[in-house]
């Protein structure tokens, strides 16, 4: 296997990719534009579904079995080898990912898009959801927020969700300063001008 397939995602892959996919985006008088964190995304991975996520994906891209039998006992055991040093002290990680890592990329990417799946499967992804990493820039009905955040904090225990809304009609993502306008059009803006 040359490459891994994507994920199925509502990823971008930075700010021009968010950016474009902005251009035609409406929003409504009743909706709001909101950001969505993962509170210390790597150390909060549920690692068993990260890696359940990761093998179903395998499977749906039809890797052999030999290979996907190779592939995720060495991710396992990337993952519980989670050992790093400071100040010439060793320390085990119990839960999650470590930040240095090279597998935790993936791992967090497997799971933020098993979540997203899941919202999606519920029906609880508004009509606009764009995610790079583990921040989301989402429109949603104004009456939706709190319940959409206690949705996104009850799915899974020890990941816990920001909150951020906009205020005075614009919001930060990415570099990006997004304005709603008066026509009920967004525009988007390096927000270092």
């Amino acid at each position: 296997m040359s490459m891994l397939p994507p994920f199925e995602t509502f990823s971008v892959k930075n700010s021009i990719e968010f950016a474009n996919e902005l251009k035609n985006v409406q929003i409504q008088e009743d909706e709001v534009m909101v950001s969505f964190d993962v509170s210390a995304l790597f150390p909060s991975i549920p690692l068993d579904h990260a890696l359940v996520s990761l093998e179903n994906h395998l499977r749906k891209h039809n890797v052999q079995s030999d290979h996907l039998n190779i592939y995720m006992e060495t991710a396992k055991l990337c993952m519980k080898m989670n050992y790093f040093e400071y100040r010439k002290r060793y320390f085990k990680i119990e839960s999650g990912t470590s930040m240095g890592n090279p597998l935790s990329p993936l791992i967090a990417e497997a799971f933020m898009s098993k979540l997203e799946m899941e919202l999606k499967e519920k029906d609880f992804i508004p009509r606009f959801w764009k995610r790079y990493v583990d921040d989301i820039f989402a429109i949603v009905k104004r009456d939706n927020v709190n319940t959409l955040l206690e949705i996104l904090n009850n799915l899974y225990e020890g990941v816990n969700f920001t909150l951020e809304v906009e205020t005075d009609n614009s919001i930060v993502f990415l570099d990006l300063m997004v304005q709603r306008n008066r026509n009920w059009s967004l525009s988007q803006r390096n927000k270092h001008f």
